[in-house]
Protein backbone atom coordinates (compact mmCIF):
# COMPACT_ATOMS: atom_id res chain seq x y z
CA UNK A 1 0.00 0.00 0.00
CA UNK A 2 2.42 2.33 0.82
CA UNK A 3 3.93 1.86 -2.69
CA UNK A 4 1.18 2.49 -4.07
CA UNK A 5 0.23 5.69 -2.21
CA UNK A 6 3.66 7.33 -2.86
CA UNK A 7 2.44 6.28 -7.43
CA UNK A 8 -0.40 7.30 -6.92
CA UNK A 9 0.43 10.68 -4.78
CA UNK A 10 2.90 11.41 -7.07
CA UNK A 11 0.59 11.14 -10.45
CA UNK A 12 -1.52 13.87 -8.20
CA UNK A 13 1.26 15.94 -7.47
CA UNK A 14 2.87 15.29 -11.23
CA UNK A 15 -0.86 16.63 -13.02
CA UNK A 16 -1.27 19.62 -11.20
CA UNK A 17 2.37 20.75 -12.34
CA UNK A 18 2.40 20.30 -15.36
CA UNK A 19 -1.38 22.32 -15.55
CA UNK A 20 0.79 25.06 -13.23
CA UNK A 21 3.94 24.64 -14.72
CA UNK A 22 3.23 24.47 -18.59
CA UNK A 23 0.57 26.58 -19.65
CA UNK A 24 0.97 25.23 -23.19
CA UNK A 25 0.85 21.21 -21.84
CA UNK A 26 -2.33 20.67 -24.41
CA UNK A 27 -0.61 21.59 -27.38
CA UNK A 28 2.96 19.96 -26.45
CA UNK A 29 1.82 16.85 -24.36
CA UNK A 30 -1.95 16.05 -25.91
CA UNK A 31 -1.96 12.95 -28.03
CA UNK A 32 -3.32 12.26 -31.53
CA UNK A 33 -2.41 10.02 -33.96
CA UNK A 34 -1.50 11.94 -36.50
CA UNK A 35 1.10 13.68 -34.19
CA UNK A 36 2.40 10.30 -32.54
CA UNK A 37 2.70 8.66 -35.94
CA UNK A 38 4.96 11.79 -37.17
CA UNK A 39 7.32 11.26 -34.82
CA UNK A 40 5.53 12.63 -31.96
CA UNK A 41 6.60 9.89 -29.85
CA UNK A 42 6.36 10.74 -26.16
CA UNK A 43 2.69 12.04 -26.81
CA UNK A 44 1.45 8.59 -25.91
CA UNK A 45 2.76 8.82 -22.48
CA UNK A 46 2.10 12.38 -21.65
CA UNK A 47 -1.57 13.13 -22.73
CA UNK A 48 -2.85 12.26 -19.25
CA UNK A 49 -1.16 15.15 -17.43
CA UNK A 50 -2.54 17.76 -20.08
CA UNK A 51 -5.90 19.25 -19.29
CA UNK A 52 -7.83 21.74 -21.04
CA UNK A 53 -9.07 23.72 -17.55
CA UNK A 54 -8.76 24.39 -14.57
CA UNK A 55 -12.45 22.44 -13.90
CA UNK A 56 -11.07 19.37 -16.28
CA UNK A 57 -7.75 19.00 -13.71
CA UNK A 58 -10.11 19.33 -10.53
CA UNK A 59 -12.75 16.82 -11.85
CA UNK A 60 -9.75 14.06 -12.71
CA UNK A 61 -7.72 15.34 -9.31
CA UNK A 62 -10.85 14.59 -7.45
CA UNK A 63 -12.06 11.25 -8.89
CA UNK A 64 -8.30 10.66 -8.79
CA UNK A 65 -8.47 10.77 -4.96
CA UNK A 66 -11.79 9.02 -4.44
CA UNK A 67 -10.91 6.09 -6.52
CA UNK A 68 -7.32 5.72 -4.45
CA UNK A 69 -9.29 5.53 -1.39
CA UNK A 70 -11.16 2.69 -3.43
CA UNK A 71 -8.23 0.99 -4.22
CA UNK A 72 -6.69 1.29 -1.07
CA UNK A 73 -9.58 -0.59 0.63
CA UNK A 74 -9.77 -3.37 -1.73
CA UNK A 75 -5.84 -3.72 -1.28
CA UNK A 76 -4.87 -3.17 -4.76
CA UNK A 77 -1.39 -3.64 -5.62
CA UNK A 78 1.11 -0.75 -7.68
CA UNK A 79 1.37 -2.94 -10.42
CA UNK A 80 -2.42 -3.38 -10.79
CA UNK A 81 -2.90 0.58 -10.52
CA UNK A 82 0.11 0.62 -13.40
CA UNK A 83 -1.33 -1.86 -15.55
CA UNK A 84 -4.78 0.14 -15.62
CA UNK A 85 -4.16 3.48 -15.30
CA UNK A 86 -0.88 3.13 -17.95
CA UNK A 87 -2.03 0.08 -20.22
CA UNK A 88 -5.20 1.43 -20.45
CA UNK A 89 -4.01 4.33 -21.79
CA UNK A 90 -1.60 3.12 -24.13
CA UNK A 91 -4.28 0.79 -26.17
CA UNK A 92 -6.79 3.29 -25.78
CA UNK A 93 -4.80 5.91 -27.58
CA UNK A 94 -3.34 3.70 -30.18
CA UNK A 95 -6.73 2.43 -30.76
CA UNK A 96 -8.04 5.79 -31.21
CA UNK A 97 -4.97 7.23 -33.79
CA UNK A 98 -5.45 4.67 -35.60
CA UNK A 99 -9.21 5.06 -36.36
CA UNK A 100 -9.19 8.92 -35.83
CA UNK A 101 -5.95 9.97 -36.32
CA UNK A 102 -6.51 13.72 -35.81
CA UNK A 103 -8.46 13.73 -32.23
CA UNK A 104 -5.98 15.23 -29.91
CA UNK A 105 -6.35 12.98 -26.42
CA UNK A 106 -5.74 14.64 -23.07
CA UNK A 107 -6.48 14.10 -19.40
CA UNK A 108 -6.21 11.72 -16.92
CA UNK A 109 -10.19 10.64 -17.17
CA UNK A 110 -9.38 7.49 -19.16
CA UNK A 111 -7.28 6.13 -17.07
CA UNK A 112 -9.18 7.27 -14.27
CA UNK A 113 -12.15 5.13 -15.97
CA UNK A 114 -10.17 2.33 -16.33
CA UNK A 115 -9.09 1.96 -12.50
CA UNK A 116 -12.72 2.33 -11.97
CA UNK A 117 -13.32 -0.33 -14.06
CA UNK A 118 -10.76 -2.43 -12.21
CA UNK A 119 -12.23 -1.60 -8.52
CA UNK A 120 -15.49 -2.63 -9.87
CA UNK A 121 -14.25 -5.81 -11.04
CA UNK A 122 -12.34 -6.46 -7.99
CA UNK A 123 -15.05 -4.85 -5.14
CA UNK A 124 -17.39 -7.87 -7.17
CA UNK A 125 -16.37 -9.88 -3.78
CA UNK A 126 -18.46 -6.70 -1.96
CA UNK A 127 -21.03 -5.17 -4.55
CA UNK A 128 -22.99 -7.12 -7.26
CA UNK A 129 -21.51 -6.17 -9.69
CA UNK A 130 -25.38 -4.67 -11.57
CA UNK A 131 -25.07 -1.97 -8.82
CA UNK A 132 -21.86 -0.99 -10.04
CA UNK A 133 -22.16 -1.50 -13.06
CA UNK A 134 -25.69 0.39 -12.75
CA UNK A 135 -23.68 3.29 -11.40
CA UNK A 136 -21.09 3.31 -14.22
CA UNK A 137 -24.13 3.94 -16.69
CA UNK A 138 -25.62 6.86 -14.91
CA UNK A 139 -22.39 8.22 -14.96
CA UNK A 140 -21.36 7.98 -18.43
CA UNK A 141 -25.20 8.76 -19.15
CA UNK A 142 -24.95 11.93 -17.36
CA UNK A 143 -21.63 12.09 -19.51
CA UNK A 144 -23.66 12.41 -22.47
CA UNK A 145 -25.85 15.12 -21.51
CA UNK A 146 -23.38 17.22 -20.22
CA UNK A 147 -21.61 16.87 -23.31
CA UNK A 148 -24.57 17.82 -25.39
CA UNK A 149 -25.34 20.71 -23.16
CA UNK A 150 -21.92 22.24 -23.63
CA UNK A 151 -21.77 21.28 -27.50
CA UNK A 152 -18.26 19.23 -26.44
CA UNK A 153 -18.79 15.79 -28.63
CA UNK A 154 -18.83 12.23 -28.18
CA UNK A 155 -15.60 11.56 -27.72
CA UNK A 156 -15.48 12.17 -24.24
CA UNK A 157 -17.84 9.88 -23.27
CA UNK A 158 -17.22 7.04 -25.78
CA UNK A 159 -13.21 7.32 -24.53
CA UNK A 160 -14.71 7.10 -20.84
CA UNK A 161 -16.69 4.09 -21.67
CA UNK A 162 -13.85 2.65 -23.25
CA UNK A 163 -11.77 3.36 -20.20
CA UNK A 164 -13.56 1.65 -17.73
CA UNK A 165 -14.43 -1.40 -20.56
CA UNK A 166 -10.51 -1.94 -20.67
CA UNK A 167 -9.77 -1.35 -17.17
CA UNK A 168 -12.70 -4.26 -16.23
CA UNK A 169 -11.39 -6.62 -18.82
CA UNK A 170 -7.49 -6.19 -18.18
CA UNK A 171 -8.34 -6.25 -14.20
CA UNK A 172 -10.41 -9.30 -14.68
CA UNK A 173 -8.00 -11.50 -17.02
CA UNK A 174 -5.31 -10.13 -14.93
CA UNK A 175 -7.10 -11.84 -12.13
CA UNK A 176 -7.99 -15.20 -13.46
CA UNK A 177 -4.90 -15.45 -14.94
CA UNK A 178 -3.47 -15.31 -11.30
CA UNK A 179 -6.27 -17.89 -10.28
CA UNK A 180 -4.35 -20.46 -12.72
CA UNK A 181 -0.81 -20.17 -11.69
CA UNK A 182 -2.42 -20.82 -7.85
CA UNK A 183 -4.28 -24.48 -9.25
CA UNK A 184 -0.96 -24.72 -11.31
CA UNK A 185 1.29 -24.11 -8.22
Amino acid sequence: IKKLAVLSFGLLITIIAVFVALPSAVQVLGFSGAKFFSGELWRILSYPYAHVSSMHLIENVIALSIIMLLMFELEFKTKEFAYLFFGTGLIAALLVGVIVPEVMMVGASLGLFALFGGVTSKGREFMPLYISYGLFGIIIFLNFVYCINKGIGFEQPIFHASGFVGGAAIFYIQDKIKIKKRILQ
